[in-house]
């Protein structure tokens, strides 16, 4: 409970029931304990609340309205004899204050609000009853998964995006120890596990007839390289009554940078979706020349989870890249095409990426940098 100190109100989150359909309701009540607000809008959760500290009068700046799913920031000062309390959206330029002429109620309004931002609660977006679940797979649990045997590739994004970015619908907590909750690499990860739970849930799925393949990606894609956990797996334990314990363990461990300053340096963190699918085919060919299976009689099915568009050219597929590199370089050189001007001529169809590779640390100063990362470009339009 995060009850305010007047005596009168206490408003807390109800994990136990909602009329919502959501993991939780945000809920006030009275000093009598009658419930005077239920609801699964968090601005209305706080603006009833901070309603309660009488000498608090609520001022709104450019767009009070902020946009679900993020969360404010929150500061307090003194000002003219009064307590400020304000809650600032700054890449939206949200803003809305609170005057206190009473500083104890101030104080007392700018921790309950702090922490709702430390909890995550500002980011909890709405949620709405329908008639049958909308985030389950259903379309691979009626469809693929009811077709053994099969082999199912996933190919899940790990570019910086994926940490940073919230996800938009239940709330799924912290899955991967990052210290990042219900981001969108913490949704892939769920969605992987949901679908585990189909097949282990399955009458006619097992160890036997389901083979598992698992690609990463962010700058480069990986499968069976040096990022586990990329590889192969079984998709039950050794019992077929539960997920396999080593992929639980690996989607567990999968984290990404953190920081812009590290994507840069690094060059990780950037969305390569050509490398991602190459490096698929890379498993349904290994399946293909698998001499223990007959390849023809099994469902070819590709599970590919990702928050955005790629911004890595690709190696040859018409894919957009920007016309000029550092320093004026024009990337239509053929020598731009997939190496430095110092190497042979090598143009993109000639294969994959040679150079600007994930953890290449002198990819930040290489002229041409910007001839791959398309097709945001700064200052002209990408070309093909």
């Amino acid at each position: 409970p995060m009850c305010t100190d007047d005596g009168k109100t206490a408003c807390y989150v109800d994990t136990k029931k909602s009329d919502f359909c959501g993991p939780f309701d945000f809920v006030v009540m009275d000093v009598d304990g009658a419930e005077t607000l239920r609801t699964n809008d968090v601005w209305d959760f706080f603006t009833d609340c901070a309603s309660s500290w009488p000498s608090c009068t609520k001022y709104e700046f450019r767009n009070a309205q902020f946009v679900y799913g993020r969360s404010p920031r929150v500061h307090s000062w003194r000002s003219g004899g009064k307590r400020i309390v304000r809650l600032k959206d700054n890449g939206f330029r949200g803003e809305v204050q609170y005057h206190c002429t009473n500083n104890e109620q101030g104080l007392d309004l700018y921790h309950f609000a702090a922490k709702m931002y430390c909890t995550d609660l500002f980011k909890k977006r709405k949620s709405e009853c329908t008639e049958s679940p909308t985030d389950s797979p259903t379309a691979c649990q009626d469809g693929f998964l009811t077709k053994p045997p099969i082999n199912i590739n996933i190919v899940m994004d790990i570019s910086y995006s994926t940490y940073y970015t919230p996800f938009g619908g239940s709330w799924i907590g912290d899955l991967n120890g990052d210290g990042k909750k219900n981001s969108i690499l913490d949704a892939e990860i769920a969605a992987v596990f949901q679908m585990m739970k189909v097949i282990e849930n399955s009458d006619v799925l097992d160890n036997n007839n389901v083979d598992i393949g698992f690609v990463v990606f962010e700058t480069s894609g990986f499968y069976k390289g040096e990022y586990m956990p990329a590889g192969r797996y079984k998709p039950l334990n050794s019992n077929g009554n539960g997920i396999n314990p080593n992929l639980v363990r690996d989607l567990r461990r999968i984290q990404t940078l953190k920081t812009n300053a590290t994507v840069i340096q690094q060059n990780k963190g950037f969305t390569n979706f050509d490398d991602a699918l190459d490096k698929s085919i890379e498993y349904f060919m290994e399946r293909e020349n698998d001499s223990t299976i007959n390849f023809d009689e099994w469902t070819n099915l590709m599970v590919f989870l990702s928050d955005g568009i790629p911004n890595i050219r690709g190696d040859g597929d018409n894919e957009p890249f920007c016309k000029h590199g550092l320093n004026g370089v024009n990337c239509n050189n053929p020598n731009a095409k997939n190496k430095p001007d110092t190497a042979a001529t090598q143009t993109w169809e000639s294969g994959e990426l040679s150079f600007c590779q994930s953890g290449d640390t002198g990819c930040a100063n290489n002229k041409y940098k910007p001839c791959v990362l398309g097709p945001k470009c700064e200052g002209d339009a990408a070309v093909r």
